[in-house]
């Protein structure tokens, strides 16, 4: 049976980060990623089958972003091996995850050469162990001779927690039927993701739908940047609206902006309990809900690339995302 997984606390969204926050990165797929340089992102290759030796070449670089290596073995004890020479620049990092489809299989990270990872030396069998569903991230250390994990030497981190299970952004206590202000102008909501989350998948529960309406749901970064959405979809009746998503990315912690749009704002989605009650729980105002400048796309209701600046409004009543 699948289980929800909780990443998200509307408390934690409303935890004292104001709009135009510095922006953190996401990580993305290469059709957005690829040679764009950008801070943050993750250069995704195929899923590894089988043992894969490293290059320096799978290590993030002064203009690169880190690679993420995924592995969907079959076969028990299959390795990742770690260069021979780290990378010349301090910091420079990879992202192993064994995925959930290699189980029960582990697969082992060794340390090339005279490498070390954490102080100790995995030039052999057995390595350090990745369970289906762990990932860890691997970083050259500060005299850029050896490596270091992202969490010392406590457990791989555990970080795509909803790579089976679906999950709600943002989470919430109770829910609310909620309707957008103004036709086109996208309702906005500032989240906290609190894990590394992939998105390749979007849904949204429309409460009551219109004929002829048109919807579009999406999460942006702190720059009102575009990351991934829904897409332009019809929301003529009440149920579950969404699939793919318009990219596939991995967020990693940090703030974010989720935004819904709809060409009738007669139309109802179901969303975090209204921002009045979510203030009052929470005594830290509402200054996390917003409007956006830039408009959708009018007959289709398609997110702008970007949000442009948000505009506080007490009045939005924003929508909740299930991603998965």
């Amino acid at each position: 049976m699948k289980k929800i997984a909780i990443i998200a606390l509307l408390l934690a969204a409303l935890s004292g980060t104001a709009f135009g926050q510095t922006p953190n990165g996401a990580y993305t797929s290469p059709s957005t990623a690829s040679g764009s340089g950008t801070s943050g992102l993750l250069t995704v290759v195929a899923a590894k089958t089988a043992s894969y030796p490293g290059v320096t070449g799978d290590f993030s670089t002064a203009t690169t972003p880190p690679g993420y290596i995924p592995f969907a073995v079959t076969v028990e004890n299959q390795t990742y091996i770690l260069p021979a020479t780290a990378p010349a620049l301090v910091g420079a990092c990879v992202v192993i995850e064994n995925l959930p489809s290699s189980a029960p299989n582990y697969i082992q990270i060794l340390t090339g050469g005279a490498r070390t990872l954490d102080t100790v030396a995995y030039a052999a069998a057995p390595g350090w162990p990745l369970a289906p569903g762990q990932s860890m991230r691997i970083c050259t250390d500060s005299a850029a001779t050896n490596y270091v994990s992202e969490r010392g030497n406590s457990a791989a981190l555990p970080a795509f927690t909803n790579a089976v299970a679906p999950t709600w952004i943002p989470t919430f206590v109770g829910g609310n039927s909620n309707t957008p202000t103004t036709n086109l102008v996208p309702q906005v909501i500032k989240v906290v993701l609190h894990d590394y989350t992939p998105i390749s998948k979007i849904q949204v529960w429309i409460s009551t739908g219109q004929a002829g309406a048109n919807c579009d749901f999406g999460i942006f970064d702190l720059n009102s940047a575009k990351l991934s959405a829904m897409g332009s979809t019809a929301c003529t009746a009440s149920g579950a609206i969404g699939g793919t998503a318009t990219s596939s990315v991995i967020l990693p912690p940090g703030p974010y902006f989720i935004a819904g749009c709809t060409t009738n704002n007669t139309v109802a989605w179901f969303g975090p309990i209204n921002n009045a009650i979510s203030a009052v729980m929470t005594n830290l105002g509402t200054s996390n809900f917003g409007t956006a400048a830039n408009l959708c796309t009018a007959v289709t209701s398609a997110l702008p690339a970007n949000l442009g600046a948000i505009t506080n409004n007490n009045a939005v009543q924003p929508p909740g995302l299930i991603v998965q």
